[in-house]
């Protein structure tokens, strides 16, 4: 360690003995406890109570089993009160004795819905926990609740995040994938599951596609936007906590059973979903909890896409094209996924204050690619002017392959409560794999090159004529297309995480003032690894493979008809033919393909061992929280330098080897003032880390001579720091609901973006070279507003209505070399919104919801006029039940309503890159539930 550290440890450690001595020393007075269980009339358990002794500081707030403990508290007659969203205050006179132990059970009356019935798994019964459970957390952060999530027609986790304020998404295929909060790229936020950090089963990312995740799986979500000393540090933007479902979630067993098809506008073919969730207690005296739950998730729907590539083109007088268009890239795609996710757990719970578990969870996504591309390459000949191309190439191409991903996670500890002291700890293993197994992409060349004229009058949809006179240039005659290359590709990527944590609390009394100093310690030991295996194919036999053999549909267009593809290959028919004939000299003969094999594969070892201490102090309505986190990081990557010739010819791989490490200590702080029952302000100071992606670390030299293009990694990468300040308002309706306002601001140093430069000199003379590098100081501030209501207060019919709405807004800069303004960080949306109006009476939900995010830079170009960005998107969604019977309900769930795209573009919305279409697609069935 430096100097400057070890200064830093040592007083750490010395003020830290310091306050155990000084609260083992205050407790020398007679004090009690005081402890009980907080639920509603109807028997459900209350999360997030505020419990008081009225006229202290002291209280507590009720766990997800409405449990609660008040330590060291002075023997006397005390009044407690218990407040809760939505539900009447509760109080009781009770007496503590020095030494013992007083049991107050607190059932609390539903107050904003007079004279109805309670609908104890209705939407406004997870709201009130959601909203109970934000309002007496220590720090910054938004809870989702199970019953809210099945409002929204919401099937993957991410779709679920989507809906919180200052959260934005990254979808594939219409679906949400990757979270960015507060206006920060997917890197610089974490996923954990119960608490424990989940692996990544993407080839070289740090961060969880959280598609692979069912919302089916979590009894809540919880979203910490401000991080205390307790949980893992690396997550600047903010961490997603899944909480799985307990059996001890309710006294009594429960059951969820849900199935259902749908249907998918663009393809017309059905889709199809179940889910199943038990839980229940066993044994005599119920001191062990089982709880299973199962889903799965059929869709089989269409894409439409049209790609294009600008890039500077040099016609055949030497003058310079700063933006033509080089390539035409379209593409039909039929995409297949099955999603099914199990998880379970095992709890013992011998006595009222030592409790074991066991948590398993596996979730599985195969997402089956069919796609059809007809590629139109005026960069393979020589441009006359900005729209005539001359000796232009066009290819027909199918991929066809299955990317299977899965996250496993299990997990084990105890929690044992022992009067002012508790303790916890937790071992667990997770792991994420992807694999592409017998991936088959054959590429048919057109025979003869064309003369070509580009129509760029609507830039949204270029057009392009084949001006080229005669039969062999009709590009829809597939006797014109012979076979140009097959890739043939074996990928499998693994994450694996082995962690141990403990944590002790210690409550005690900081003079008069009640507190509580929590310390621990974690060990992450983690390995990212990527096999991938390629070949490259050609055909050796004696007469050219034409496309004749092994075409498909015919007359296949994507958008409406603005494009003709058709006819495409036949999967089914190239495989045969391929495998029949693969290796064999005089058929499709093959070789390794080194520089996409070799420079792609890496092994990462990264070991992080963490400490921490913090300390919590209450005095009246003001909480203050303090303390620091301490992170040891040290990595070991493994992978390759591939070398060509000046041809691009394989000569040789070259093993590599980086080692490095390093250590931050962060410090933090949180406080919250209570203005009235249901009124907080709350002021954080934080600080974090977020780790380069693997894959830009280790280090690899990879060269493509047909795009002219380099890539490699950058083992001196270092880790992005920040300071985050927080400020935050926010009340609480009694009538269910919340108004909330809040600024903050985030100071990051050392960004990481891909720097493109031109090679100068050398055997890749003039090649585009990328590599991720560290920026300078940047910054990002914005503030976020949020109203949530239940109108309950309006009479009759009108009583089930309820609005929700959030607004963010963020700005920022970025420092980055080689560019003269300062762009926006990569990841920040400068406006991200939701609205939704529901309504839920007479055993009828429904919501109607607007989701939107602003443009944002996804990749920083070598200027303003060359960033990779993503275009604003509004989608609309719809979603309804009705209950028929007790218990059971029919529901109809319906996305996209509004049909809208996916679109980049490079600089300006004149150059879109790719534009992605998915028309709408719904679900509807019948849910039960005891």
């Amino acid at each position: 360690m430096e100097k400057s550290v070890k200064s830093k440890f040592v007083w750490i450690c010395l003020l830290l003995g310091a306050m155990l001595m000084a609260s083992t020393v205050l407790q020398a007075q007679p004090y009690g406890r005081v402890a009980g269980r907080v639920l509603a009339t109807t028997g459900e358990y209350l999360i997030g109570a505020n419990v008081f002794l009225k006229g202290t500081s002291m209280g507590a707030t009720s766990d997800r089993e409405g449990k609660y403990s008040i330590e060291n508290v002075p023997a006397g007659t005390y009044t407690l009160t218990v407040g809760y969203i939505g539900y009447e205050a509760f109080s009781a006179e009770i007496t503590v004795a020095s030494g013992s132990t007083v049991q107050q059970e607190a059932k609390l009356k539903v107050s904003y819905l007079k004279g109805e019935e309670v609908v104890v798994r209705g939407l406004r019964e997870g709201q009130i926990k959601a909203l109970s459970q934000q309002r007496t957390s220590p720090g910054i952060e938004n809870v989702v609740s199970e019953e809210q999530m099945q409002r929204f027609p919401d099937l993957n986790t991410a779709d679920v995040l989507q809906r919180i304020p200052a959260i934005s998404v990254v979808r594939d295929q219409g679906e949400g994938r990757y979270v960015q909060i507060r206006g920060t790229e997917a890197r610089l936020s974490a996923v954990s599951v119960n608490g424990e950090r989940i692996t990544a089963p993407d080839g070289g990312e740090r961060y969880v596609g959280m598609d692979v995740i069912s919302a089916t799986q979590a009894a809540s979500i919880e979203v910490v936007k401000a991080l205390t000393p307790d949980v893992d540090a690396d997550a600047i933007g903010g961490s997603v906590n899944i909480i799985t479902r307990s059996a001890f979630d309710s006294d009594k067993p429960f059951l969820h059973v849900q199935g259902g098809s749908g249907y998918s506008d663009q393809l017309g073919k059905p889709l199809w979903q179940g889910v199943f969730t038990y839980g229940t207690q066993l044994g005599a005296e119920k001191k062990i909890g089982l709880t299973v739950t199962g889903n799965y998730d059929y869709s089989k729907r269409s894409t439409w896409d049209n790609e294009s590539t600008w890039d500077e083109a040099k016609t055949s007088t030497g003058a310079t094209i700063p933006f033509a268009l080089v390539d035409l890239d379209l593409r039909d795609y039929i995409v297949k996924r099955e999603r099914w996710n199990v998880a379970g757990s095992l709890e013992f719970r011998p006595s009222a204050n030592n409790q074991f578990f066991l948590r398993g969870m596996y979730n599985n996504r195969d997402d089956y690619e069919y796609r059809r591309r007809l590629y139109v390459r005026p960069s393979k000949g020589t441009f006359l002017d900005e729209t005539h191309v001359s000796n232009a190439k066009v290819y027909n191409e199918l991929k066809d392959r299955l990317e299977r991903q899965n996250i496993t996670s299990v997990s084990a500890g105890g929690i044992h409560n022992m009067g002012r002291l508790a303790l916890d700890y937790t071992v667990a293993y997770s792991r994420g794999e992807t694999k592409k197994p017998d991936e088959t992409d054959p590429l048919f060349q057109m025979v003869k090159k064309m003369n070509i004229t580009l129509d760029l009058t609507n830039t949204d949809t270029p057009q392009y004529k084949i001006t080229s006179q005669g039969a062999d240039y009709n590009q829809f005659n597939p006797g014109n297309f012979r076979v140009d290359k097959v890739k043939w590709n074996n990928d499998d990527a693994t994450d694996k995480d082995v962690l141990g944590a403990v944590n002790l609390k210690y409550a005690y009394r900081l003079g008069s003032l009640p507190s509580e100093l929590k310390f621990g310690g974690k060990m992450h030991m983690r390995e990212k690894k990527k096999d991938q295996l390629r070949w490259i194919y050609e055909w050796n036999g004696s007469n050219y493979r034409m496309m004749t053999n092994f075409v498909g549909d015919t007359n296949v267009t994507i958008q409406n008809g603005a494009y003709k593809i058709g006819p495409t290959i036949d999967g089914g028919k190239f495989r045969a033919d391929f495998k029949a004939l693969k290796d064999n000299p005089a058929g499709y003969d093959g070789a390794i393909d080194q520089e996409n094999t070799d420079a792609a594969n890496f092994t990462a070892d990264e070991n992080i061992y963490a400490y921490y201490a913090m300390n919590t102090v209450t005095k009246g309505n003001l909480m203050a929280l303090f303390g620091f986190r301490h992170e040891f990081t040290s990595e070991t990557n493994k992978s390759n330098q591939v070398l060509l010739d000046v041809d691009g010819n394989y000569v040789s791989t070259t093993p590599q080897e980086a080692k490095k490490s390093y250590n931050n200590l962060m410090p933090m702080a949180h406080v919250r003032y209570r203005l009235t029952p249901m009124t907080n302000i709350r002021l954080a100071a934080t600080t974090g880390i977020a780790r380069p992606n693997f894959f830009d670390v280790v280090p690899y030299r990879r060269v493509l001579p047909e795009d002219e293009e380099v890539y490699e990694g950058n083992s001196t990468l270092k880790p992005t720091t920040a300071t985050n300040l927080d400020l935050m308002a926010e009340h609480y309706f009694q009538g269910i609901g919340i108004i909330s306002g809040g600024f903050f601001y985030k100071k990051l140093n050392n960004i990481i973006f891909t720097q493109t430069t031109k090679i100068r000199g050398g055997a890749y003379n003039g090649y585009d070279y990328f590599q991720p590098v560290n920026g300078g100081n940047s910054s990002l501030t914005g503030y976020e507003l949020n109203w949530q209501q239940q109108l309950t207060f309006l009479p009759g019919f009108l009583s089930g209505l309820g609005l929700y709405a959030n607004y963010t807004h963020t700005k920022s800069k970025a420092e980055v070399g080689g560019r003269l303004e300062r762009p926006e960080l990569p990841g920040q949306a400068a406006d991200v919104a939701n609205f939704a109006v529901s309504y839920e009476k007479y055993g009828f939900t429904g919501r109607f919801s607007v989701n939107y995010h602003g443009k944002f830079i996804e990749e920083v170009g070598v200027d303003a006029e060359h960033d990779r960005i993503y275009q604003e998107h509004l989608q609309m969604d719809f979603s309804a039940s009705q209950k028929v019977y007790k218990g059971l309900a029919m529901y109809v769930e319906v996305l996209n309503l509004n049909k809208e795209p996916m679109i980049y573009y490079m600089g300006q919305k004149t150059r879109p890159i790719q534009r992605e279409f998915y028309s709408w697609w719904m679900h509807g069935g019948v849910k039960f539930d005891m």
